[in-house]
């Protein structure tokens, strides 16, 4: 007795297909799991180094102080 997998794959010169089984899968699941790939793929081709992120983490922490800091003074925060 054979089992049929849930999914199938096929590719081509440009493409990796999956295809899934309706029944078998979580929509939301499987669109976090392309979601990581995509993200994944990016960071595998990026030549952001390691400093370069922690220099521009900064900047964008800066920011945004800049901008909330006088909403958030004198609350507690």
């Amino acid at each position: 007795m054979a089992i049929e997998s849930a999914y199938q794959v096929d590719r081509n010169e440009d493409e990796i297909v999956v295809r899934l089984r309706r029944n078998e899968v979580n929509e939301a699941r499987v669109s976090r799991f392309l979601s990581y790939l995509e993200l994944a793929s990016i960071r595998d081709r990026s030549r952001l180094t390691a400093e370069a992120a922690a220099e521009l983490a900064d900047e964008v922490d800066q920011a945004v102080w800049k901008k909330n800091r006088d909403r958030l003074s004198g609350r507690g925060y």
